[in-house]
């Protein structure tokens, strides 16, 4: 039986806030306020171990980072191995989830991947690889799976909406560096809180409920 309070793909939590986005009452800072609180939820589902296993790979990826005269000679398929060797002993130890873990092992090996193409990596290994993980999950859990626009549906500004997603997502990438920092220095996403900032009311129009707008105030 589908369930009423999902849209398309997207989760519960996800769904709530895509609808406030298509409503369009809401400030991008409210709405950014929102996914944070959603991406936090969803990194508390997949516990501490993804982000033990990046604090663990860290180690490794700085001795990489550090000696540069040595990468053209890197075996870099030692990487591979590496990332799925640890992402399964902490399946077996810990039971971790494996939709977390599937995550570090591909923000593990995307950041290699930049350092053998050249590119360059700037800031702690370890606040990198979480950061780039707390994206990875919004990106993967929202961003990635908001329903197809149809061009049938007159009653919304799709131009609008599709410009009001980049700007919270612009805002969702300034907010996860402090929670990144915070969950590196850490070592655990327990009692993780985005910082939040007060909500402005909605707007009352002539539908609201005058019984409610009173009880409100």
């Amino acid at each position: 039986m589908p369930d009423a309070d999902k849209i398309g793909n997207l989760a519960r939590r996800w769904s709530k806030m895509y609808r406030k986005v298509c409503e369009g009452y809401f400030s991008n800072e409210v709405l950014a306020d929102d996914a944070m609180r959603s991406l936090v939820k969803d990194i508390g589902d997949y516990a501490d171990h993804p982000v033990r296993l990046l604090k663990e790979a860290a180690i490794r990826l700085d001795g990489i980072r550090y000696t540069p005269l040595f990468r053209s000679v890197y075996n870099w398929n030692d990487e591979d191995h590496f990332i799925r060797d640890l992402a399964s002993s902490y399946m077996q130890r810990y039971r971790a989830s494996q939709r977390g873990i599937n995550i570090a092992i591909s923000v593990y090996k995307g950041l290699v991947n930049r350092l053998r193409n050249g590119e360059g990596v700037f800031g702690n290994s370890d606040e990198i690889l979480c950061r780039n993980y707390i994206r990875q999950i919004y990106d993967s859990n929202f961003a990635e799976r908001i329903p197809l626009i149809g061009n049938d549906n007159t009653d919304l500004d799709w131009n609008l909406i599709s410009q009001k997603l980049n700007e919270i997502s612009n805002l969702v990438n300034e907010n996860i560096v402090p929670l990144a920092a915070r969950i590196a220095q850490k070592g655990n996403v327990r009692r993780i809180r985005p910082t939040s900032r007060q909500r402005p009311r909605k707007p009352i129009t002539l539908e609201d409920d005058i019984s409610e707008i009173g009880s409100n105030l």
